[in-house]
């Protein structure tokens, strides 16, 4: 379990990942800009193509390591913080 700025993301035994909370940046990885109140099903290995196992969480984005080791990133990224060399 990860807690950012007013939103959670959590890893399940199941390696589904499922967020709540502000979304307006992308920060809950559900594809929308909009806040849920209730946890919602971000992505499983249908998504990310391998399981998750960690997720960690800043003010305004969220990143996720799965069992091969590929880090991935999503959510605000106006100082360069999700890593993609630029600042969208």
């Amino acid at each position: 379990m990860a807690d950012g700025q007013n939103f959670t993301v959590v890893v399940t035994e199941l390696r589904e990942v499922w967020a709540w909370g502000v979304g307006n940046k992308g920060q809950l990885g559900l594809n929308a800009r909009e806040h849920q109140l209730l946890p919602m099903f971000a992505a499983g290995r249908e998504v990310f193509g391998a399981r998750m196992v960690m997720v960690a969480a800043g003010s305004l984005h969220s990143a996720g390591v799965t069992a091969d080791g590929m880090l991935l990133t999503w959510g605000r990224g106006a100082e360069g913080q999700i890593g993609y060399g630029d600042v969208q």
